[in-house]
C-alpha cells in the first residue's frame, strides 16, 4: 500500500468525528459534574455548619448538667457521699460528666478535587496527525 484508499480515509474521518464528538461528550460531563460538585459542596458546608452548632449547642447542655450534679453533691455531707446514694449518684454523675467530650475528635469533610479529563482526551488530535502516504 502506497497511500490509503479514498474508501479508507472516509472510514479513518468517521472514526475521528466519533472519537471527537465522545471527547466533546467526556468534556461535557466533567463540566457539569464540576459545577455540581461546586453547588452541592456548599450545601454540604451547610449541613456541616449546622451539626458543629448543633453539637456544640449539645456539649453545653451536657456541661451544665454535670456541672449541676456536681453543685449537688458538693452540697451534700460527706456521709452521704459515702453512701450507697452518693456512690450510685457519682457514677451517674461521671458518666454525663466524661460525656462531656462526645462532640469533640469528629473528622471534617474535604472538598473533593474537581475532576480534570485532560488525560483522557486526545486521540482525535492524533488521529488528524496521521500521514494519507509515506510523503505526509
Amino acid at each position: 500500500m502506497n497511500k490509503i484508499s479514498k474508501k479508507d480515509l472516509i472510514e479513518v474521518e468517521r472514526v475521528r468525528n466519533d472519537v471527537r464528538d465522545a471527547e466533546a461528550g467526556v468534556e461535557d460531563a466533567v463540566a457539569s459534574y464540576n459545577e455540581a460538585l461546586e453547588e452541592r459542596w456548599t450545601a454540604v458546608q451547610t449541613a456541616c455548619e449546622t451539626l458543629e452548632a448543633a453539637r456544640s449547642d449539645a456539649a453545653s447542655v451536657v456541661e451544665g448538667l454535670a456541672s449541676q450534679m456536681a453543685d449537688y453533691m458538693d452540697a451534700r455531707s460527706e456521709a452521704w457521699q459515702e453512701s450507697d446514694r452518693g456512690s450510685d449518684y457519682q457514677c451517674w454523675h461521671d458518666t454525663w460528666e466524661s460525656a462531656q467530650g462526645f462532640c469533640e475528635g469528629y473528622e471534617t469533610l474535604s472538598k473533593p478535587e474537581p475532576l480534570d479529563a485532560t488525560d483522557v482526551l486526545g486521540a482525535a488530535d492524533e488521529l488528524d496527525n496521521l500521514a494519507e502516504s509515506p510523503e505526509g
